[in-house]
């Protein structure tokens, strides 16, 4: 698996994050305490834009409408995402948009980690028992050669990874076997044939590959 691939792979799963945590917020109440980090959040924006009225102790005092009990971060982007965000999303939703941000950086930092330390087989089965993969299809395995195209069916896979990938109900390993179709035999042959027709005869090769010098 290629260096480019997997990062697309990782991206995919912080948008796929962010997105489903952002539709699924719709229909999530309102919680005491979330009124209070959204207010905050507003005087956090009020505070960037007007540096004169900040107070002397940042968050303000203890039991204020700050919130300083709890670190601002998070709240300084509420704010900040509230005013850039509010006319597009919505009040709430842009209040939230930080929290499903910060979300998906978190599973992507969970591939990516697991990726790095143990490779991309083992970064797709953390993504599948999180739930942030829905489902997998793979035609190509590393270590397929001793596992595919002989009867195994009484015999102990000492293959860890592939046994636990298939295990789950949602993934599909089909063992480099995607190309053995009717339609796709066909194809090989003919043009294969064709290949071979053309350059006994003389003729330009339709599919000739040149040599990268």
């Amino acid at each position: 698996m290629s260096t480019r691939i997997t990062r697309l792979v990782g991206c995919a799963l912080v948008v796929l994050t962010i997105v489903v945590v952002m539709v699924n917020q719709r229909d999530v109440g309102i919680a005491r305490d979330e009124t209070v980090y959204m207010g905050a959040g507003a005087r956090y924006w009020h505070w960037f834009m007007h540096p004169a009225a900040i107070e002397p102790t940042w968050g303000g005092p203890l039991g204020g409408g700050n919130n300083p009990e709890h670190p601002p971060f998070v709240k300084e982007l509420e704010g900040i995402s509230h005013a850039a965000f509010s006319g597009v999303l919505g009040e709430v939703a842009a209040y939230r948009l930080p929290s499903a941000v910060l979300h998906g950086a978190c599973v992507g930092l969970v591939f990516w980690m697991t990726l790095s330390l143990w490779g991309f087989a083992e970064a797709v089965i953390a993504a599948l028992k999180s739930g942030q993969l829905g489902a997998l299809g793979i035609d190509v395995y590393e270590q397929e050669t001793e596992l595919f195209f002989q009867d195994l069916s009484s015999t102990i896979i000492p293959d860890d990874l592939i046994q636990r990938l298939v295990s789950f109900p949602n993934v599909i390993v089909t063992g480099h076997q995607a190309f053995f179709t009717r339609e796709a035999i066909g194809t090989i042959c003919a043009t294969t044939i064709s290949s071979i027709s053309a350059y006994a005869e003389g003729r330009p090769l339709e599919h000739e590959v040149h040599a990268v010098v």
